[in-house]
């Protein structure tokens, strides 16, 4: 299995963000960043002051959410290693107990 990346995080975080600030403000996706000089070059500062209004309030929102999904991540990552961990540790007590058994049984029957 290839390694896991920063590169993959960082990508994962990237579709969240686009998939988060598609609900919100749409001019504010990646890909439409680049466009909005032109987009808005008319308009007033009336216009202008409102609309980074618009963004500030929807780049924290955006962030916000991607914060609580990260969170939420973490723990379910924190009780899947829990939960892994302890079945692995089942499964080499029994392995223990197996050969312990087959010593005990071994002596028994000398």
């Amino acid at each position: 299995m290839p390694a896991h990346t920063q590169t993959d995080d960082s990508q994962e975080i990237q579709k969240l963000y686009q998939l988060i600030m598609s609900g919100l403000e749409p001019d504010l996706l990646i890909e439409n960043l680049p466009l909005l000089m032109g987009k808005y070059r008319t308009e007033s500062e009336t216009d202008r002051a409102a609309r980074k209004e618009r963004y500030v309030t929807a780049f924290a929102e955006a962030f916000r959410r991607i914060d609580l999904v990260l969170a939420e991540m973490k723990k379910d990552s924190t009780q899947f290693r829990s939960t892994v961990l302890r079945k692995y540790q089942q499964k080499e007590n029994e392995s223990h107990d197996d050969v312990l058994r087959s010593i005990d049984d071994s002596l028994s029957n000398s």
